[in-house]
């Protein structure tokens, strides 16, 4: 695949009309090489994935779990606090 990202001339120095997009491109085609940073990124997908899984399965009923956070979720939207006992009414 061929992009148009423009390249360091010899002194190093890139065109200053890049765009944001370009530039975008640029870094990352840069980083995207760069082995270490991909092992970097790897292991932390993976520390984050094992986190999450070890999150879900404390919860035996995800569904469940779901639904009492929109719940919850829905009843602070109607003006009542995190800590509110309940009730449907604001107050």
């Amino acid at each position: 695949m061929s992009t148009n990202i423009p390249t360091p001339t010899a002194a190093g120095e890139t065109p200053s009309a890049l765009t944001a997009a370009q530039k975008f491109l640029r870094d990352a085609a840069t980083k995207s090489a760069d082995l270490v940073h991909r092992e970097i990124i790897r292991k932390n997908m993976d520390s984050y994935d094992a986190a999450h899984n070890r999150g879900r399965a404390r919860i035996k009923d995800w569904e469940a779990a779901r639904r009492k956070c929109q719940e919850a979720e829905a009843h602070r939207g109607r003006g009542c606090h995190t800590g509110c006992p309940g009730g449907a009414e604001p107050h």
